[in-house]
C-alpha cells in the first residue's frame, strides 16, 4: 500500500454547502483543529499567516519543499450545481460567481491552516454539461465561466487545477485513435449532466496527470509507482525469515 484514497464527496452539494461540511471532514481526516493557526491565510502563501492586513508571526512547522510530497493531499470539486441557472428549474442549488471563487479560497484557507499536519490543496473545474438536454437548467457557456473562476483562483493561489470542463470535450487517451472530439457529450456524459463509464475514466486520466505532476509544476508530485511503501514488497520477504522484513 503506497497511499489511501478517502472519498468524501456528497452528490447534489454546492461549494456553499461543501464549505459548511469541510470542517466535519477536516476533523476526521486531520483531528482537531489548532485554534493557533486560526488567523486567516494569505490563499497565494499557503504557509503564511494573516490576519487583516497584519502577518501573523506563527508559520507552520510542517512546510515543506517543493521536491516533497504533502502526508495529506485534497482534492475539491465544485461547480456543476453552483452553475444552475439562477432563473432556471435548478435555481436552489444556484450560486453566484463571486461567492463560488469565495468558498473555494476559503476552503483552500481552511485545509492549509486547519493543524500542523502536512496538507496539499488541488481544484477540480466544474464539468461540461449538454446544453440542449438540459436547457431549463443549465447552460454549458455558463459552467464555463465557473471552470474559469476555478482556473483563475488557482493561479491566484499556487494550487494545482483539474480542468474538467475542457478535458471532458475531448476523447480519453484510451480512445483517441477512434473517437470524435464532437462526440462527448454521448461518450462523457449518461443524462447531460452525469458521467457515463468512459466519462468517469476520462475524469480518472485527469486527476491522475495533476497528481504525478511534481510540486512547484501544477502538481502534487504523488506519483503511484515512486511513492513508498507502507509495507515491504512481498518479493522482499524472506519467506523462511519473514519477521526481518517487519522489524524496522
Amino acid at each position: 500500500r503506497r497511499m489511501d484514497v478517502i472519498n468524501r464527496g456528497a452528490n447534489g452539494y454546492t461549494s456553499k454547502w461543501g464549505r459548511l461540511a469541510l470542517p466535519l471532514i477536516l476533523e476526521e481526516i486531520l483531528g482537531p483543529k489548532d485554534y493557533s493557526l486560526a488567523c486567516n491565510s494569505d490563499v497565494s502563501h499557503p504557509n503564511t499567516l494573516h490576519l487583516g492586513n497584519e502577518s501573523c508571526s506563527q508559520e507552520k512547522s510542517t512546510a515543506i519543499s517543493s521536491d516533497d510530497y504533502a502526508d495529506f493531499n485534497f482534492v475539491i470539486g465544485y461547480g456543476a450545481n453552483d452553475s444552475c441557472i439562477a432563473n432556471g428549474t435548478r435555481s436552489k442549488y444556484h450560486v453566484s460567481l463571486e461567492d463560488y471563487a469565495l468558498n473555494y479560497k476559503h476552503m483552500i484557507e481552511m485545509i492549509t491552516n486547519w493543524n500542523e499536519k502536512s496538507v496539499a490543496v488541488a481544484l477540480m473545474t466544474p464539468p461540461p454539461c449538454d446544453t440542449e438536454v438540459l436547457i431549463e437548467s443549465r447552460d454549458n457557456e455558463v459552467t464555463k465561466l465557473y471552470a474559469e473562476a476555478c482556473m483563475n483562483l488557482a493561479r491566484e493561489a499556487n494550487v494545482p487545477v483539474v480542468n474538467l470542463w475542457s478535458g471532458l470535450q475531448h476523447p480519453s487517451a484510451a480512445n483517441r485513435a477512434e473517437a470524435s472530439s464532437l462526440r462527448w457529450r454521448s461518450d462523457h456524459l449518461s443524462d447531460g449532466l452525469h458521467l457515463t463509464p468512459m466519462g468517469n475514466y476520462r475524469v480518472f486520466e485527469l486527476v491522475v496527470e495533476m497528481l504525478e505532476r511534481p510540486r512547484g509544476e501544477s502538481g502534487l508530485g504523488l506519483s503511484v509507482m515512486e511513492l513508498p511503501r507502507s509495507l515491504p514488497d512481498h518479493s522482499k520477504i524472506d519467506p523462511d525469515h519473514p519477521h526481518i522484513s517487519f522489524s524496522d
